[in-house]
């Protein structure tokens, strides 16, 4: 299985995000009440707004190869940071690379997926 390149890890900032999401149902009715109920066995999952900088011109083409050979369909590995575990995860936003004198930028948008 595919990992996320450790060149490109290793530049992730402190300021990517994680977000916590949850697949749900909602019925609301018209007495004030309502009910909510988890869609599936793994309702619950992350998606991550990553930024990784800088990155060489190297560092660079390495990720768009990677991008290329997974765009939004093939899943790859991840270890989040702070966590200890594996899981899997795919692009939902195309990267956007910023060139600054040779020196790139690089944001992703990722959401974690439940598959074999």
């Amino acid at each position: 299985m595919a990992i996320l390149p450790t060149a490109i890890q290793n530049k992730i900032q402190q300021d990517s995000v994680e977000n916590l999401n949850e697949r749900f149902y909602a019925v609301e009715y018209g007495d004030g009440y309502s009910q909510r109920a988890s869609i599936g066995v793994n309702a619950k999952f992350k998606t991550w707004n990553i930024r990784a900088y800088p990155l060489t011109e190297s560092e660079r083409t390495l990720f768009k190869t990677f991008w290329n050979n997974h765009g939004f369909v093939t899943s790859w590995d991840w270890i989040p940071p702070g966590e200890s575990v594996t899981s899997k995860w795919i692009f939902i936003s195309p990267p956007a690379i910023t060139n600054i004198a040779k020196v790139y930028d690089l944001t992703f948008e990722i959401k974690q997926v439940f598959e074999e």
